[in-house]
């Protein structure tokens, strides 16, 4: 009996993990949106970092030890305001447990006469990526 009974323990912390893990990779999205706001506030003595865009969405920017991300910070205060910028991003809003979608990358640029396609968004990435810390 108490074998059974930790098994279904395991087996409840694997569904979890599962569930967690799921979340995180089934829901990631990437595509281009212009931030018309950003503001920040305070949920349980931790500050949250916040952007809308021009649909009305909100965004959470934040560290992910998931998709090993450490400077949300530096990317929320690059922002730039009515202009476009590339995200990536997971999650959905649910208003009731008051979730947000999470950006997990931002990148701005400028765009350019031409509709922008995604390898001129991947090569636009990489270049801020790469000079990110000596800029």
């Amino acid at each position: 009996m108490k074998s059974i009974l930790h098994n279904l323990k395991v087996t409840g912390i694997n569904i979890l993990i599962a569930g967690y893990l799921g979340y995180k990779i089934g829901t990631k999205q990437e595509k281009e949106i212009i931030v018309t706001k950003k503001y920040k506030f305070n949920r349980f003595g931790f500050t949250k970092f916040m952007v809308i865009d021009e649909k009305g969405n909100h965004y959470n920017v934040k560290n992910s030890l998931f998709y090993w991300n450490w400077s949300s910070i530096e990317d929320w205060h690059l922002i730039k305001l009515n202009q476009p910028i590339y995200i990536k991003y997971y999650g959905y809003r649910l208003p009731i447990v008051e979730l947000f979608p999470s950006i997990i990358k931002s990148v701005n640029y400028i765009p350019e006469n031409k509709s922008s396609n995604s390898v001129d968004l991947i090569e636009k990435m990489i270049l801020h990526e790469t000079f990110r810390g000596i800029l």
